[in-house]
């Protein structure tokens, strides 16, 4: 998907995190992923 995205020129980024939670991982470590998506927002944001 991340290389499809790119291929097209959308930004995307991929980022595998390893978790005990599974598919729930999102809900209960938030703290994991939310700098990565901060981070992901800001420089999409910081384009021209």
């Amino acid at each position: 998907m991340v290389t499809a995205l790119q291929s097209l020129g959308k930004p995307a980024e991929y980022h595998l995190i390893t978790s005990s939670y599974g598919h729930d991982a999102f809900l209960l470590e938030h703290q994991t992923f939310a700098p990565l998506v901060r981070e992901f927002l800001r420089k999409v944001d910081a384009e021209p």
